[in-house]
Order: structure tokens, then C-alpha cells, then sequence
């Protein structure tokens, strides 16, 4: 992956977010493309959006910082946009709604627990195994709450 100046190259996979790597991720929407940085727990902080807009049927906003510009994930039932903050304020449609993020933050995120586990501790590695096992099982513990939440979602017709 090349970052360059408010441009993203090489999104691996066609996941909607990359495998973390020295503090930054990039987020592949289709018609956005972003990136993230350390400074917010993305995996845990969207993951827990999205569970309670699920459970609560109700709108996610999701903050992503790229440290010089910003933006902001917005999903209801089946509609999705971005307001992204760059040199100018722009905001761009989606093709997700809120089930499907869902679905497919939580592949992402999956494809490299530990990375996102460890995304924004700068001491994970001065953790103890334990510890470190710990807060890589509350992640896939989140994961699971959250296609639970997709489940019943979709069972219910949401």
C-alpha cells in the first residue's frame, strides 16, 4: 500500500478496510476512498456504532481522521454517504447500507484481528500474553455481538 497525499493506492483484497500497517489503514468505498489513522480505535469504535445503530434501528456516523482532514461515515437501512472534510467540504453517495457495512467491517476486520486489536495500543506488545490474548478475544467477541445484531436485524426485516 502507497500513501500519498490524500490519494490511496493498492487497497488489498476489495475489503472496505485494509490490514493496518505502521498506524494507518484505507477504507475502500467504492466512490471514497480514505484513511484512517491511529489516533481512533477504528475496529472497536465503528464496530460498537454500528452494533447499537443495529439494535436501536437508527443511523451510524462513523469519524475517520486522516490527521490533516477528516470525515464521517453516515448509514441508515439502505443508504450511505460520506462528508468528507479535505481542502473543501464535499460529501459523496455510497453504495452500502447499514446491514451490509456491517457485514463487511466485520470481514475486514477479521482478516487480521490482531493487527486491529493492537491498531491504537502503543503498549500492546509490553502487554502480557494474557492481556494481549484478552483484548484479542474481546475484539472477535465485538465481531460476534455485532453479526448478531445483523442477524436478528435481518430476521426481523430490518
Amino acid at each position: 500500500m502507497r500513501l500519498t497525499e490524500n490519494k490511496v493506492e493498492n487497497i488489498s483484497d476489495g475489503l472496505i478496510l485494509s490490514h493496518p500497517k505502521y498506524g494507518w489503514a484505507t477504507v475502500n468505498l467504492n466512490s471514497f476512498k480514505g484513511r484512517v489513522s491511529y489516533l481512533n480505535d477504528i475496529a472497536f469504535d465503528w464496530l460498537k456504532a454500528l452494533k447499537v445503530a443495529i439494535e436501536n434501528k437508527t443511523v451510524a456516523t462513523l469519524y475517520g481522521d486522516e490527521e490533516r482532514s477528516d470525515f464521517y461515515i453516515v448509514l441508515d437501512d439502505y443508504y450511505g454517504f460520506v462528508i468528507v472534510n479535505r481542502d473543501k467540504l464535499e460529501t459523496i453517495e455510497i453504495d452500502y447500507g447499514l446491514i451490509d457495512f456491517a457485514q463487511e467491517l466485520c470481514n475486514a476486520i477479521r482478516t487480521d484481528l490482531k493487527g486491529w486489536a493492537r491498531f491504537c495500543d502503543y503498549d500492546y506488545y509490553d502487554l502480557s500474553e494474557d492481556e494481549q490474548r484478552e483484548k484479542d478475544l474481546e475484539l472477535c467477541q465485538l465481531i460476534a455481538d455485532t453479526e448478531e445484531a445483523i442477524r436478528n436485524a435481518k430476521r426481523n426485516n430490518y
